[in-house]
């Protein structure tokens, strides 16, 4: 089986366990077809087999975005009315609704950037906009976290170890082996899902052998903003090189020259604040993080979507 990277984002067990199943029965609700299979590292790093991500794209981006975005912010009301009810909190609710939310994400971000492009209205465009940006649309689920915590007097580092049918126990008042848990702090780790099964190991997997990087010097991305003429500058110093952008960086993103990412297209965070704070900044360029280290002097030239290393 040949496998490929669908893509990657720093998250706890328990995240990408709710992930997984977001892309399993999440999307073959929502669309009829979903993973059977997918491997999830402790990186944050997500595989799944390439005929299968081969179909699932075409499905999924046939759907009209603003549909789940809507659906996002009617989960979070949800959410929110759930956990209004302090006595009698219905957590495995709110962890059902998390899961829809993860399915309707995956949707809207494969979806929006060709709907953006080609069909959105200027209203629908500075909906997508703000969706992508708006880090309130998910805080109702990190409060639900810590009400659990509090609740059953367990740290929130713990809880994040678990997979859902651990916290599945801890929620129905079942004894669970903590001391268990507690050993997979700061180790490697990855979820296998094979149809309905999620396995955890405690292993780093990476199903697909690592490009051969050491003597690239020159990586491509998309423009998300430019300038005339090319920047020159040191890694880590006036140029920031990341995985991706949150809105929590915008403050350190502002005072570089230029900025680099693996992930994104032109609706990511990156590309989005780069517009709005003319910051420039090249997005997707799958590699960067791999090939630029820091205190590496580059050359980037926002107008062909080019970095070099000097």
């Amino acid at each position: 089986m040949k496998w490929v990277l669908l893509g990657q984002r720093q998250a706890s067990i328990l995240e990408s366990y709710l992930s997984i199943l977001s892309w399993s029965k999440g999307l073959e609700k929502e669309i009829g077809m979903g993973y059977n299979q997918s491997i999830v590292n402790f990186q944050g790093k997500s595989f799944v087999p390439i005929e299968e991500k081969s179909m699932i794209y075409s499905l999924v981006i046939r759907q009209n975005p603003i549909k789940f975005i809507d659906k996002l912010y009617l989960n979070s009301k949800k959410i929110a009315k759930l956990l209004d009810q302090k006595n009698n909190t219905d957590y495995l609710k709110i962890f059902d609704l998390w899961i829809k939310d993860y399915t309707y994400f995956y949707i809207a971000k494969v979806s929006s950037e060709k709907y953006y492009q080609d069909k959105a209205t200027t209203k629908e465009k500075l909906k997508i906009e703000k969706w992508r940006n708006d880090e309130a649309l998910y805080s109702v689920e990190w409060l639900a976290m810590r009400r659990l915590s509090k609740q059953f007097k367990i740290p929130v580092k713990i809880i994040e170890s678990c997979t859902l049918n651990e916290v599945n126990i801890i929620i129905n008042g079942r004894p669970l082996d903590l001391q268990t848990v507690k050993t997979r702090l700061n180790k490697l780790w990855s979820l296998i899902q094979t149809g309905s099964n999620i396995e955890l190991v405690l292993e780093d997997l990476n199903p697909t052998k690592e490009q051969f990087l050491k003597n690239i010097k020159t990586i491509n991305g998309k423009v998300a903003y430019g300038i005339k003429g090319k920047i020159q500058g040191v890694v880590g110093k006036d140029i920031l090189v990341e995985i991706m952008t949150t809105p929590s960086m915008v403050p350190q993103m502002r005072k570089m020259k230029a900025v680099i990412t693996n992930e994104g297209g032109v609706l990511c965070h990156a590309a989005i604040a780069a517009r709005e704070f003319k910051i420039p900044t090249i997005v997707g360029t799958k590699i960067a993080t791999h090939i630029l280290k820091k205190g590496d002097k580059i050359e980037v030239d926002t107008k062909k979507g080019i970095v070099k290393i000097l």
